[in-house]
């Protein structure tokens, strides 16, 4: 008998059950993961008019385009939001996509990453106009005011603390409410922040660094909004005598 005769049977001798049970679980995860693979493959490439009946839209989205992959939706008030994937992010175990906001008065670019950990919008920064804000539904009509945004992150982490950085500055301007009363815009500031599990949002006037609102995201998943006096003397009606709070949780 050979040397290679008697090789192979000892490997034959050693091939215990274990062996080969543990040969065929990496067999069964490499198959599962190749047609999870392919199905995501498949998926991408699928035509938004095909997935589109699927769910149902909010009113501000008039049109979609393209595929989930990279494709367009058109929106109210002459926006377009564009989306592109970036298969590279799956090497990491996350989905990106890169997203662009156009319209009138509107530029905005960012990026949306999913993963394990949680999910977040990462790099915002542009300029936005009335029109943007005219998608938030019973948000009040707006002429001239524009706002120069840069985001650094927003983010949540599944297991339950919420983070933000960066800001925007917004330009005065005049709006009009839901009653028809005419709201004077200051020129504000937007700055995001972090304090412990909770992602914070103030909102201050620009001349004086005067505090007009604040929402606090929180890890205990509760929203609480704060509305300052100075920011309710900017609506006509709204109670001065302190600060207006309300919490939603979510």
């Amino acid at each position: 008998m050979t040397s290679a005769a008697r090789q192979a049977r000892a490997a034959d001798r050693g091939a215990t059950p274990w062996r080969v049970l543990r040969r065929a679980v990496l067999a069964i995860l490499v198959a599962c993961l190749a047609l999870a693979v392919f199905a995501a493959a498949l998926l991408a490439t699928l035509p938004m008019s095909v997935l589109t009946p699927l769910a149902a839209l909010p009113p501000q989205v008039e049109a979609l385009e393209g595929r989930l992959a990279e494709g367009r939706a058109r929106l109210s008030g002459g926006l377009v939001l564009d989306w592109r994937a970036e298969p590279a992010a799956l090497l990491s175990g996350a989905l990106a996509v890169r997203l662009v906001l156009v319209g009138p008065a509107t530029r905005l670019d960012g990026r949306l990453r999913a993963d394990p950990f949680g999910v977040a919008l990462e790099g915002i920064e542009g300029r936005a106009g009335s029109e943007a804000l005219a998608l938030v539904p019973g948000a009040p009509q707006c002429s001239g005011v524009r706002a120069v945004v840069a985001v650094e992150r927003l983010a949540w982490a599944w297991r339950g603390a919420a983070s933000a950085g960066g800001g925007a500055t917004v330009e005065p301007g005049t709006c009009t409410g839901p009653g028809g009363e005419t709201l004077e815009v200051p020129a504000m500031r937007l700055a995001f922040g972090t304090e412990g599990p909770d992602a914070t949002a103030r909102l201050l006037r620009e001349d004086d660094g005067a505090a007009l609102a604040e929402a606090r995201v929180g890890g205990d998943r509760r929203l609480a909004l704060r509305l300052e006096p100075e920011g309710a003397a900017l609506v006509p009606g709204l109670p001065r005598g302190g600060p207006m709070i309300l919490e939603l949780p979510f």
